[in-house]
């Protein structure tokens, strides 16, 4: 059984993608293809957080950047642009679970995913199947022809490394199957800080929102000349609380030399360790 894995590949060269990632804080691998750069995160990351790391290159970069997941029951892939489109390939039910295992989702997270699944239009829909294969032909430098077919073919799970191999993107294809092998493995830093945190205090923390939010509405019953101000008072401090520590992981990573946290490999043999 294959284990959720991610990645991103940037059609940007290798040395403006990692000045991008090592601004913004970011850990990871970095391998240099000759259609751009892939890179593999060493933290355990959720789509979103990587779509948002994918646009900030696109947008300092102004090349394409493509988000890959996968396990062996779907994928998923995410052309970034001002506005991430995904697609998926298996049913619904299995291309969720890929995104709760990237994101540590807990019951709750995954109850709220799959009632937003419920509501979206549907994958058989032929404007949405034209939609994707327009975003991810563009994204990826090739024929929308030869996306199409593929796109309407989601019913069954469709490896991402055979996907990679029929667009012409091969180099990138290695990669794939070199982290499916586990030759990566030995970068990986395990979870990252920012969602360790939320999963030890993330409950405590909204507990203290609540009740802030309860203590400002009595106080605004009380006072009613204060205003609104105090309602908001809870969840402003929770989201100022997040950011602070966002910040500030994010500037202890900068400050570490550019080759410990974004190192570049050279794609190993079978026989070898990616480290």
């Amino acid at each position: 059984m294959i284990n959720a894995r991610l990645l991103i590949w940037c059609a940007a060269p290798i040395h403006e993608v990692r000045a991008v990632l090592h601004r913004y804080g970011m850990r990871s691998v970095l391998v240099e293809v000759e259609s751009g750069t892939v890179v593999v995160p060493r933290d355990q990351m959720s789509l979103s957080v990587a779509t948002q790391w994918a646009y900030k290159v696109t947008r300092k970069t102004h090349k394409a950047a493509v988000v890959f997941a996968w396990d062996d029951q779907a994928m998923l892939i995410l052309p970034v642009a001002a506005v991430a489109f995904g697609w998926s390939w298996g049913d619904d039910k299995a291309a969720m679970n890929v995104m709760a295992q990237l994101a540590d989702h807990g019951r709750a997270r995954k109850a709220s995913m799959a009632l937003l699944n419920a509501v979206l239009p549907s994958r058989q829909a032929p404007d949405k199947q034209a939609r994707a294969a327009k975003r991810i032909a563009e994204a990826m430098g090739v024929d929308e022809a030869t996306v199409r077919p593929r796109v309407q073919q989601y019913e069954h799970r469709l490896p991402p490394e055979q996907l990679l191999d029929e667009l012409g993107k091969g180099d990138v294809a290695t990669v794939v199957r070199a982290v499916d092998a586990g030759q990566f493995d030995g970068w990986r830093a395990g979870r990252n800080k920012v969602i360790e945190w939320k999963r030890r205090y993330n409950s405590a923390l909204l507990i203290a929102v609540v009740l802030g939010g309860i203590v400002g509405f009595t106080v605004a019953l009380m006072l009613p000349f204060l205003g609104v101000g105090p309602i908001l008072l809870g969840p402003a401090f929770g989201i100022l609380v997040l950011n602070i520590f966002w910040q500030w992981t994010r500037y202890r990573i900068r400050r570490l030399p550019i080759d410990e946290v974004l190192p570049i490999v050279q794609l190993p043999s079978d026989n070898q360790s990616a480290r």
